[in-house]
């Protein structure tokens, strides 16, 4: 059962979805696997003799060593997939020779493979070094250091291929000790844009609210009144991968030209940090879309003045009947993402916790909001976005009210700012105490 526990685990911290049905890592793991025994299964003997690395630059991983059944290409095959670009030089008197790129990505680096045959059908292994003429000239695009081994006299070349060694070293070990998933060409991604927020609970918990938009305005055709069926999920596991809530359903949805829909969902969790994970899936199309993320929940249970997280909405207004977004009294509709026309009002929603109350349960206290631009949207772009404007602004407001809790929600005017990334700011003091509390907020106008 450990065993069971520990590779379910595993799979699950490598899978893009884990709120997925399926595994797709694992999935994919599986189809490597068989495509590695079929074109880079090598059991025969592994000698000094067949390796190309004869003054041992390359370093190895233990599990390396382990490995029986494929030659360096499957290995590299298994844990990384298909190579993004690749190179071999032909020729009767040029050693079999091949090299693999994988181009960085958000979670790995560049790296580069460089394979031959020493000796030995079948057992393509690496080698840390490249310095046939012909072979850097097909390799020019993987680097400058092709191009200047190429075109290196006597002493440089020598210097030169001690530090394409060293990168072959980094490559291989990071190649090794790392894995990337890939998708079936046919997978088409679809965008679920997604923000969250975090307000005190019961019991010392935190209520997490996770809000995520996606549109299905491409597959909508204005003369069919058409209903797609849609698989969806939600995950919360803490850093350990153990899950702690899990939410999957279908549905069906109206398709509609220009429609974004928007989900809510609420889960009180102990404040702790946690993997968030989202999927969706358009069934009977090539869609996929879905993120994870790492989130910290903070704890509100402390009795220090404290703000929760600010609420970016599209809308908010008095809550006439009870539904998924209504809080207390209010209709408050998210904008999961977090951008807003400039002739539209930025909406926020937040609380504020502990305040100091008088002999009367009264309290006092001020906020301060501010608006401060990050990144102006580039020169290019100034025709679609709008040149002129502010870069910042800010407003204080002075409060009383009663308890130690006050639930505040604000429309404001943009309407003269620039365009680009703003820092929204929230400053909270207690003027009973004079204790201030900040809470932040990253947004952009458009």
């Amino acid at each position: 059962m450990q065993k069971i526990n520990f590779f379910k685990t595993l799979w699950v911290s490598r899978d893009p979805t884990p709120a997925a049905s399926i595994n797709y890592r694992l999935a994919e793991h599986y189809r490597r696997l068989l495509y590695a025994e079929k074109y880079f299964e090598f059991d025969g003997f592994r000698t000094w003799f067949n390796n190309p690395d004869k003054l041992g630059y390359l370093d190895f991983t233990k599990t390396y060593n382990l490995n029986q059944e494929f030659n360096d290409k499957g290995l590299i095959y298994i844990r990384h997939g298909q190579y993004d670009d690749w190179a071999i030089t032909p020729g009767m008197e040029i050693q079999s020779n091949e090299s693999w790129i994988y181009y960085s990505t958000q979670s790995t680096p560049k790296m580069v493979f460089h394979f031959v045959l020493e000796n030995t059908a079948g057992y393509w292994r690496f080698t840390p070094v490249i310095t046939d003429p012909r072979m850097l000239e097909d390799r020019v695009q993987f680097g400058n250091i092709y191009y200047r081994l190429l075109r290196a006299n006597q002493l440089e070349r020598l210097a030169y291929a001690e530090e394409m060694a060293r990168e072959s070293r980094e490559f291989v070990l990071t190649g090794l000790s790392t894995d990337r998933h890939s998708w079936e060409k046919k997978i088409k991604p679809l965008e679920t844009p997604f923000s969250m927020s975090t307000f005190r609970g019961n019991r010392g918990k935190t209520t997490l609210e996770i809000y995520n938009g996606f549109s299905l305005s491409e597959q909508a055709d204005d003369s069919k009144d058409e209903n797609i069926e849609i698989e969806k999920g939600l995950t919360i596991h803490n850093l350990a991968w153990q899950e702690i809530e899990k939410y999957q359903e279908k549905v069906s949805v109206p398709i509609r030209k220009s429609e974004s829909y928007i989900d809510l969902y609420r889960f009180e969790v102990p404040p702790d940090s946690y993997h968030v994970a989202f999927y969706l899936r358009p069934l009977g199309t090539d869609l996929l879309g879905g993120w994870k993320y790492e989130k910290r929940i903070p704890n509100y249970s402390s009795p220090e003045l404290s703000i929760s997280d600010i609420e970016l909405a599209t809308r908010i207004e008095p809550a006439t009947k009870p539904g998924k977004f209504e809080k207390n009294g209010l209709i408050v509709i998210p904008n999961p993402t977090r951008l807003f026309a400039l002739k539209d009002p930025v909406y926020i929603y937040f609380e504020i916790y502990h305040l100091t109350q008088d002999v009367k349960g009264n309290t006092s206290f001020s906020i301060e909001y501010t608006m401060t631009l990050l990144e102006r949207k580039k020169k290019g772009l100034l025709s679609l976005f709008g040149g002129g404007g502010k870069s910042s602004i800010s407003t204080q407001i002075e409060r009383e009210g009663k308890g130690e809790l006050s639930v505040e929600y604000l429309a404001i005017d943009v309407s003269q700012l620039k365009a680009g990334e703003y820092d929204l700011i929230v400053k909270v003091t207690d003027r009973l105490n004079g204790k201030p509390a900040v809470q932040k907020r990253k947004m952009a106008l458009k």
